[in-house]
Protein backbone atom coordinates (compact mmCIF):
# COMPACT_ATOMS: atom_id res chain seq x y z
CA UNK A 1 0.00 0.00 0.00
CA UNK A 2 2.90 2.43 0.61
CA UNK A 3 4.66 2.19 -2.67
CA UNK A 4 2.77 5.12 -4.37
CA UNK A 5 -0.66 3.22 -4.70
CA UNK A 6 -4.12 3.67 -3.92
CA UNK A 7 -5.65 0.99 -2.36
CA UNK A 8 -9.45 0.87 -1.56
CA UNK A 9 -10.97 -1.92 0.27
CA UNK A 10 -14.02 -2.49 2.25
CA UNK A 11 -13.64 -4.35 5.87
CA UNK A 12 -16.67 -5.51 8.09
CA UNK A 13 -16.74 -4.62 11.09
CA UNK A 14 -15.72 -8.40 12.25
CA UNK A 15 -12.55 -8.00 10.04
CA UNK A 16 -12.11 -4.82 11.90
CA UNK A 17 -12.55 -6.62 15.23
CA UNK A 18 -10.02 -9.12 14.74
CA UNK A 19 -7.30 -6.80 13.38
CA UNK A 20 -7.76 -4.49 16.41
CA UNK A 21 -7.34 -7.71 18.65
CA UNK A 22 -4.35 -8.75 16.49
CA UNK A 23 -2.89 -4.66 17.10
CA UNK A 24 -3.61 -4.81 20.79
CA UNK A 25 -1.41 -8.02 20.94
CA UNK A 26 1.00 -6.31 18.96
CA UNK A 27 1.28 -3.50 21.52
CA UNK A 28 1.47 -6.28 24.77
CA UNK A 29 3.83 -8.54 23.27
CA UNK A 30 5.94 -4.82 23.09
CA UNK A 31 5.68 -3.73 26.29
CA UNK A 32 6.95 -6.98 27.73
CA UNK A 33 9.72 -6.93 25.50
CA UNK A 34 10.52 -3.98 26.57
CA UNK A 35 9.87 -4.36 30.13
CA UNK A 36 12.38 -7.47 29.35
CA UNK A 37 15.19 -5.55 27.39
CA UNK A 38 15.93 -3.32 30.49
CA UNK A 39 17.87 -6.94 31.01
CA UNK A 40 18.74 -8.21 27.95
CA UNK A 41 18.28 -5.63 24.68
CA UNK A 42 18.73 -7.97 22.39
CA UNK A 43 15.45 -9.51 22.59
CA UNK A 44 14.15 -6.55 20.62
CA UNK A 45 15.91 -7.93 17.63
CA UNK A 46 12.83 -10.38 17.47
CA UNK A 47 10.89 -8.02 16.08
CA UNK A 48 10.58 -5.92 12.09
CA UNK A 49 10.06 -2.30 13.76
CA UNK A 50 9.49 -1.31 10.56
CA UNK A 51 6.63 -3.78 9.65
CA UNK A 52 4.90 -3.89 12.84
CA UNK A 53 4.73 0.20 12.30
CA UNK A 54 3.59 -0.40 9.14
CA UNK A 55 0.27 -2.61 10.44
CA UNK A 56 -0.89 0.28 12.81
CA UNK A 57 -0.08 2.92 10.02
CA UNK A 58 -2.69 0.58 8.53
CA UNK A 59 -4.92 -0.13 10.72
CA UNK A 60 -5.31 3.84 11.37
CA UNK A 61 -5.15 4.64 7.52
CA UNK A 62 -2.82 6.31 7.87
CA UNK A 63 -2.03 8.30 4.15
CA UNK A 64 0.78 6.59 2.29
CA UNK A 65 1.92 10.54 1.72
CA UNK A 66 3.84 10.05 5.06
CA UNK A 67 4.63 6.99 5.53
CA UNK A 68 8.05 6.14 3.49
CA UNK A 69 7.60 3.04 0.95
CA UNK A 70 10.33 -0.12 1.73
CA UNK A 71 12.50 0.95 -1.42
CA UNK A 72 12.83 4.18 0.15
CA UNK A 73 13.98 2.50 3.53
CA UNK A 74 16.06 0.56 1.91
CA UNK A 75 17.76 3.58 -0.17
CA UNK A 76 17.90 5.28 3.66
CA UNK A 77 19.77 2.57 4.88
CA UNK A 78 22.57 2.16 1.97
CA UNK A 79 23.05 5.89 2.24
CA UNK A 80 23.67 6.10 6.08
CA UNK A 81 25.71 2.77 5.85
CA UNK A 82 27.80 4.61 3.11
CA UNK A 83 27.99 7.97 5.25
CA UNK A 84 29.18 6.11 8.35
CA UNK A 85 31.94 4.46 6.39
CA UNK A 86 33.05 7.67 4.94
CA UNK A 87 33.01 9.25 8.04
CA UNK A 88 35.20 5.79 9.78
CA UNK A 89 37.85 5.98 6.70
CA UNK A 90 37.92 9.70 7.53
CA UNK A 91 38.78 8.81 11.38
CA UNK A 92 40.90 5.89 10.05
CA UNK A 93 43.13 8.67 7.91
CA UNK A 94 43.54 11.18 10.56
CA UNK A 95 45.67 11.14 13.28
CA UNK A 96 44.46 14.13 15.29
CA UNK A 97 40.70 13.01 14.99
CA UNK A 98 42.26 9.52 16.41
CA UNK A 99 43.58 11.52 18.99
CA UNK A 100 40.31 13.69 19.70
CA UNK A 101 38.01 9.89 19.40
CA UNK A 102 40.45 8.17 22.36
CA UNK A 103 40.00 11.33 24.66
CA UNK A 104 35.91 11.68 24.31
CA UNK A 105 35.54 7.98 24.62
CA UNK A 106 38.00 7.82 27.71
CA UNK A 107 34.95 10.59 29.15
CA UNK A 108 32.28 8.24 29.07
Amino acid sequence: MYDGAIAIEFQSPAVHMQESESLVGLYKTMEAAITLAQANPQVLDIFDTESALRQVADYFGVSSDVVRSKNEMQRLKIRASMENAMAMQSLESNPLAQTMNRLSSKGK
